[in-house]
């Protein structure tokens, strides 16, 4: 088990994750900087004035997941592919029964208060795009000889249009493509 969670760490590009994470708070800077500009209209700079600090938030939470999900072997994870799948459901649900945004009136968004630190906002159809490639690759893994046959088949393609269906619904049609073309990328790659 704990050779499992670390074997990622030894194949892991650190020079890439500086530089994502270098080019990540040049991209805080540059906020920081535009919005604590001196000539701005107070309307404007009052409307964006926590913004620098959330995108701070962000760059730290990506960061560490980043290092997290990297120092995990997939292999690992994907024995709970089943919960994955269902975890993935359960967000974009979530999202549907949160509701629209009253200022932008779509549903893409779940907002995680953290105690003392603020709150983070999370985009559940982001995860559902990684985690549909793992959650398919693993399911068809031990299903090569049957799949193809059509209840199987049938039974893929509602794991599929499941989380399409309730990301297209947010509206979100492009990342509903993505999820879609993702899984078929995946279904042809088994052995469709």
């Amino acid at each position: 088990m704990k050779k499992a969670i670390f074997r990622g760490l030894k194949s892991f590009d650190y020079v890439l994750a500086l530089v994502v994470i270098g080019v990540s708070i040049f991209g805080v800077l540059m906020i920081q900087t535009s919005v604590e500009h001196a000539g701005m209209p107070p309307v404007v700079a009052a409307r964006f004035a926590g913004l620098w600090q959330q995108q701070r938030m962000h760059v730290i939470s990506g960061s560490i997941l980043m290092l997290i999900f990297a120092a995990v072997d997939y292999r690992l994870i994907t024995k709970f592919y089943w919960f994955i799948f269902a975890v993935i459901m359960a967000l974009l649900m979530a999202t549907a029964i949160i509701g629209p945004d009253e200022a932008t009136g779509v549903a893409r968004w779940i907002t995680i208060p953290l105690p003392g630190i603020g709150s983070i906002n999370m985009q559940p159809s982001e995860f559902a795009k990684i985690f549909m490639i793992l959650f398919l690759a693993k399911f068809l893994e031990g299903k090569r000889d049957v799949f193809n046959r059509f209840p199987w088949l049938m039974l893929v393609l509602a794991l599929i249009i499941a989380p399409v269906g309730l990301v297209a619904g947010q509206p979100s049609m492009s990342a509903a493509l993505v999820i879609l073309f993702i899984s078929l990328t995946v279904l042809f790659t088994a052995g469709l």
